[in-house]
């Protein structure tokens, strides 16, 4: 144990995780090994390796705060969030003022579709930490997506007044105007941020492609969308929006075989179905 943590105070990761396995192997009853193992993993984004020791550390100890919570994290990490619910709403009743416990579980909540009880805990984490900006953040997007627009809007602009660069909030609160058509100037702006922030990052590259797409510049918005996909992988949503572009640039074909491609990722998605058979927006 000391050695593990000798280690990874001199980020030796590697080291800290060998000398962390040997005490889970030899004395699996120390939880703070498991702890410690399955949070290095999580924190070097190994969240199928975090999940494969926090399954076996939650046997053995299923009333351990941090055990559920670091769980709960790698299933929401790897978009396992049915999974995840259990473990997150367990950790927030064995800590119900743990800030981390409260929005991850709200998230999760809202990743299920139950934006109600979502709202409900992340006011719950708000009380405790009322200018955090990140959950101020995942509120708004909240009721945004609940077509809340008023108050999605005014929270978004609290958080800004808090961190005006903040490339998370620009983002979201950018991708939020292009979805609705309006402010795009202003969108544009905000979301240049976050790309300048992160240029990897494939949503913000999406958002900004987007935002292209509805100023009319289609070659740009293409340029974007295209090195979203290309970082971040195949998803419906960008697929669609490049498709759309494609459509705009007068490449028909190319937009419907994206389309296609789109529905097999996600085939409840009836709007994207409509474009395939009608050959157009």
């Amino acid at each position: 144990m000391y050695l593990g943590a000798i280690a990874l105070s001199e980020h030796q990761d590697s080291i800290a995780i060998e000398n962390f396995q040997f005490v889970t192997k030899n004395a699996n009853w120390n939880v703070a090994a498991w702890i410690r193992l399955g949070g290095l993993y999580f924190d070097n984004r190994k969240y199928d390796e975090a999940e494969v020791v926090m399954s076996e550390a939650i046997l053995s100890f299923p009333e351990d705060f941090y055990v559920n919570l670091i769980l709960g994290l790698s299933l929401a990490q790897q978009s396992k969030h049915k999974d995840a619910e259990k473990y997150l709403k367990k950790s927030t009743l064995l800590n119900s003022t743990d800030v981390t416990a409260l929005s991850a579980y709200a998230f999760t909540l809202n990743q299920l579709k139950d934006d109600d009880k979502a709202i409900f805990y992340l006011n719950q984490a708000l009380e405790i930490k009322p200018d955090d900006v990140q959950l101020i953040g995942t509120l708004a997007m909240i009721y945004n997506g609940m077509r809340n627009f008023q108050l999605s809007d005014s929270l978004y602009e609290r958080a800004l007044e808090l961190e005006p660069n903040d490339p998370l909030i620009n983002n979201n609160y950018s991708y939020a105007f292009a979805t609705r058509g309006i402010q795009l100037e202003r969108a544009l702006k905000m979301v240049q941020i976050s790309v300048k922030a992160d240029s990897l990052n494939s949503s913000y590259l999406d958002t900004i492609g987007w935002v292209y797409y509805m100023l009319g510049n289609y070659q740009e918005a293409k340029t974007y969308l295209e090195k979203a996909i290309e970082v971040g992988g195949k998803s419906s949503v960008m697929l669609d929006h490049l498709a759309d572009t494609e459509f705009k640039l007068g490449n028909k074909e190319k937009a419907i075989e994206l389309w296609k491609n789109a529905i097999e990722l996600e085939p409840t998605k009836t709007e994207i179905q409509n474009k395939i058979d009608k050959g157009a927006i």
